[in-house]
């Protein structure tokens, strides 16, 4: 269930590759047994136009759907922390996708009990500002 996406994905020039990664929440399984935030990251491959054509001849959604390649996702260091990092953009250099996990984060916990317990979306999620 993935619920946050960078807000700026990076687009390579060389390639016409479009980044970003998606923060997302693992629920329980046999391998845990407690919700978990993941993140994954993902490349659009081929997402440029020429700028000739950039709005004429569109795609079929399925085959840009086609095009998304996901990496391998990963998690929070520390297995008790429940807290998705929120990030607005991200930093990438040629072989690393950097995600600065020092800003808002969200907190599950009371998220996973309002939908236990069918509150309004929202109601009780607090962020929290760390540094």
């Amino acid at each position: 269930m993935c619920v946050v996406s960078t807000a700026h994905p990076h687009f390579d020039r060389k390639t016409g590759d479009l980044y970003n990664v998606m923060g997302c929440v693992e629920l329980p399984n046999g391998e845990h047994l407690l919700p978990r935030a993941t993140y994954i990251p993902y490349v659009l491959r081929n997402a440029a136009r020429e700028p000739s054509n950039q709005f004429t001849n569109p795609e079929d959604a399925q085959d840009i759907l086609d095009k998304i390649e996901f990496g391998a996702q990963f998690y929070n260091d520390n297995p008790s922390d429940f807290r998705l990092r929120y990030y607005h953009m991200t930093s990438i250099t040629e072989n690393y996708i950097v995600l600065p996990f020092n800003s808002i984060v969200i907190d599950l916990a009371p998220m996973i009990a309002g939908v236990l317990t069918e509150k309004r979306p929202l109601s009780e999620v607090k962020l929290i500002i760390s540094y």
